[in-house]
């Protein structure tokens, strides 16, 4: 049998050792690695290069989209599954964008949770939480003709810090990337969401999937 191979990435013993038991019950899968931080996470992934990589939303030393961005940028082969808390929209958005193949909250059932290393083996996406299932199979938001308008005259530094809000960067990353300060990110970001007519982050990454600035 072609068993699966899967790194475990979380900083907590307990869960991680938790993890690694229940997937060594399951005659097709195999825990080839384990990870406590977001540097030894990338480390073993280009080592071991893993089918699936379970990987801690909040793992010190590196951002989750960041590593999941190194990682499926390395090797095409390897589906990470991020492991998070929250249940919201943006998160799992968030990890989407960055290339993940599935978001699935910590406490999800065993049996949720080998399905989804499973479907992921096999080239798919495991679609939850429910607020991820509402952002794929959800008619899309419906925005104002006013906002498509707004679009064409964003200024280009508006554009460029539109992408990288819906890339998942902090302010701080965006400012060191386009020598800005915080400030002028954040002032820059009100503005084009004001003429965009958005309240929200989340509604940033939903108009630059329709605007095709990042794929959905």
């Amino acid at each position: 049998m072609n068993r699966t191979s899967v790194l475990v990435c979380d900083d907590h013993t307990i869960y991680r050792e938790g993890v690694k038991t229940i997937l060594g019950r399951e005659p097709d899968l195999k825990v080839v690695g384990e990870a406590r931080d977001g540097s030894e996470a990338t480390h073993l992934a280009e080592l071991l290069k893993p089918d699936v990589m379970l990987l801690d939303l909040c793992l010190p030393g590196a951002r989750a989209v960041d590593t999941t961005r190194h990682v499926t940028s390395k090797n095409r082969n390897t589906r990470v599954l991020v492991l998070g808390m929250y249940d919201d929209e943006e998160t799992a958005l968030n990890c989407r964008n960055a290339g993940a193949s599935g978001y699935v909250l910590k406490d999800t059932p065993v049996l949720h949770l080998l399905s989804a290393v499973r479907h992921l083996r096999n080239s798919g996406e495991y679609l939850t939480p429910a607020s991820l299932k509402r952002a794929e199979h959800s008619t899309k938001p419906k925005f104002s003709k006013e906002a498509d308008i707004a679009w064409q005259v964003l200024s280009s530094r508006q554009r460029e810090i539109l992408l990288f809000l819906a890339e998942g960067f902090t302010y701080k990353e965006i400012g060191a990337r386009l020598h800005l300060s915080v400030k002028t990110v954040d002032t820059h970001k009100y503005n084009l969401m004001r003429k965009l007519n958005i309240q929200s982050r989340a509604g940033l990454i939903r108009f630059a999937i329709r605007q095709r600035l990042i794929e959905a």
